[in-house]
């Protein structure tokens, strides 16, 4: 599989490669390759994520399977009291207003009564965005919660523990990064760069 020429392929990475069998278009979002898998004219395409480009300009890809793209997992800060939990929530929305998220998440702030930690707030995003999610974070410098799990796991734990809402916000996405409508996406499959 031959990639076509990427201006800046940094900022390619996070993104999606579709392979439609007879060519390769290069810049699409999770929720757009799940457009053109539900499409029966588009369905067979392999797909991979741009992990990584190198110094070079080498760019290193990951395959993604139809469930990699559906999964959620999320960064759950568990706090001693409701304070700071009000705090992190606080934090975390005014930082993403101005710098948005490479994904979609949402972001839930919740009680858990049973729990020794029952203030929780819990950054709910798609699985294989999980590294960007943490590069934003760090760079936010945000260090939430008394106590933190993250991935799967933690998501199915905070599920199952029955949580009592009291807030949730959708994070915003940077605009570049928004997946464009069904149309959008299937009237450009012939480009080889989608953004």
């Amino acid at each position: 599989m031959k990639l076509p020429p990427l201006n800046a392929p940094q900022r390619y990475v996070g993104l999606f490669v579709y392979d439609f069998g007879n060519h390769v278009s290069v810049g699409y979002t999770a929720e757009e390759i799940n457009i053109l898998r539900g499409d029966p004219q588009h369905a067979g395409g392999t797909t991979y994520r741009i992990h990584r480009v190198d110094q070079d300009g080498t760019i290193e890809l990951q395959g993604m399977t139809p469930h990699s793209l559906e999964g959620e997992e999320a960064l759950v800060f568990a706090s001693a009291i409701r304070e700071r939990a009000d705090a992190d929530f606080k934090a975390v929305c005014t930082f993403a207003e101005t710098k948005p998220l490479p994904c979609h998440a949402q972001l839930e702030q919740v009680v858990l009564p049973a729990s020794d930690l029952p203030h929780v707030v819990a950054l709910i995003y798609p699985s294989h965005a999980a590294v960007q999610v943490s590069a934003w974070l760090a760079q936010a410098a945000f260090e939430g919660g008394d106590r933190v799990t993250g991935g799967i796991e933690a998501l199915v734990a905070l599920r199952s523990a029955h949580p009592e809402l009291i807030q949730r916000c959708e994070l915003s996405t940077c605009p570049e990064l928004a997946p464009r409508t069904a149309s959008q996406v299937l009237g450009t499959v012939h480009l080889a760069v989608q953004r």
